[in-house]
């Protein structure tokens, strides 16, 4: 799994802050939330990592996939 960041409101240089096999990605999946979470690093700073997490609904990740299929 790759995980790139860049500017929002502008054209920049993308930054690559994650490269890790998916299975090393934390998973919970708790009723109808999953959850992923992982440590990557920053935009400007490569010595610190921080922990992000991110919360799907399990119909939002079947809409992910379904729309992963059409593209």
């Amino acid at each position: 799994m790759d995980l790139k960041i860049g500017p929002a409101k502008r054209p920049g240089v993308e930054k690559t802050i994650l490269r890790q096999p998916l299975n090393l990605v934390e998973v919970d999946i708790n009723g109808d939330e999953v959850e992923l979470r992982f440590c990557a690093g920053g935009l400007y700073d490569d010595k610190s990592l921080y922990r992000y997490t991110m919360r799907f609904s399990r119909n939002e990740m079947l809409e992910l996939l379904a729309n992963g299929q059409t593209h």
